[in-house]
């Protein structure tokens, strides 16, 4: 039975958009009910609270309420908050439908977020890249979708790595897609994202390779993180000096500002190390390794203790939002 308050993970209990094991796909559709994202919904009109009545819109074509809840049929949670113009599904079906007819039994992984307010869902449509030496990157297209509104249902481009969970999410959809669509149309959103996939995956391919191919060695990352987590600066401390004169002076570093910054070099380079076990050589690491060993710290570990199930989430949120600075810079700093 799924958990409803909290996220709901694919069948194998892995984590979200990671493969379980290669080569287990399915329809969206077994996938999606076997997650727990096929309940249904209904959009009750919202009342005024003090006497109950319910505000009409009488503006345009019929008489509609002109706010409505989105509500689950099974637990009676509200799942987000509309005008009464919003379009309703009555469950994310249609979003299977669409990925089914688009890429056939090709779904590995569904996220419920919440109490199903958002959903995500990942096909594989391509052949993994290889990179040498066992590190390989698989090549995905992420379904996002909601009940309340926040994203829009569209399909981005996602690249995940067999070794670790990290995810690299395209900023920008693939496409957004209409929640119904002829046959016609389907042929050419599926022609479009093929096109569009096929290019991003080149890029991240091109991308990863240059950085594998570039030697990185242990005193150039220790310098990496030293730039991306600078020695704290001392306070200035204003002050009268002898003559009666406003002067600024440094306060002393604080231990706790320090235990900060070096607790994030600790976490990024104990990513570096098991980057190191398992794909470095007698040379060391190379630019990918530093990269992967950043942004996966940064996805995962940095960041404020909250429960195991809550950091997933989190991850694969800061992965689907691209709010990951210290990866970027990283990106920026290893391809000079």
């Amino acid at each position: 039975m799924v958990s409803l308050d909290r996220i709901s993970w694919t069948k194998t209990g892995e984590h979200p958009i990671l493969v379980g094991k290669r080569g287990e796909t399915q329809s969206a559709r077994q996938t999606m009910a076997e997650g727990g994202a096929l309940f249904n919904v209904h959009y009750p009109a919202a009342t005024v609270e003090h006497d109950q009545t319910v505000p009409m819109d009488e503006r345009g074509e019929g008489v509609r309420p002109l706010y409505k809840w989105v509500q689950r049929v099974d637990t009676g949670d509200i799942l987000g908050f509309h005008s009464g113009k919003y379009p309703e599904s009555g469950n994310y079906g249609y979003l299977a439908d669409t990925a089914d007819f688009l890429f056939p039994d090709s779904a590995d992984s569904v996220t419920v977020f919440g109490r199903g307010e958002r959903m995500a869902l990942t096909q594989t449509i391509s052949d993994p890249i290889s990179l040498g030496g066992g590190d390989e990157i698989q090549p995905q297209i992420l379904w996002l979708t909601s009940m309340n509104g926040q994203w829009s249902t569209s399909v981005h481009s996602m690249h995940s790595r067999f070794f670790c969970t990290n995810q690299l999410v395209g900023n920008i959809p693939l496409m957004k897609v209409k929640h119904t669509l002829n046959h016609a149309q389907h042929l050419e959103v599926r022609r479009q994202i093929l096109l569009e996939h096929m290019e991003s995956s080149d890029a991240v391919a091109r991308m990863a390779q240059a950085l594998s191919d570039q030697k990185f060695a242990d005193d150039e990352f220790k310098g990496l993180i030293k730039n991306l987590f600078p020695d704290p600066k001392p306070k200035m401390i204003a002050t009268a000096d002898h003559l009666g004169q406003i002067v600024e002076i440094p306060q002393e570093v604080s231990e706790v500002r320090w235990d900060r910054v070096l607790d994030k070099r600790r976490i990024v380079t104990e990513r570096w190390s098991g980057e190191l076990e398992k794909f470095g050589s007698d040379g060391g690491g190379t630019r990918w390794l530093a990269y992967n060993a950043v942004q996966g710290a940064e996805q995962h570990d940095l960041g404020e203790e909250v429960p195991t199930e809550k950091r997933r989430e989190r991850s694969f949120l800061r992965a689907i939002g691209t709010k990951t600075p210290l990866a970027d810079r990283t990106l920026e700093l290893l391809a000079v």
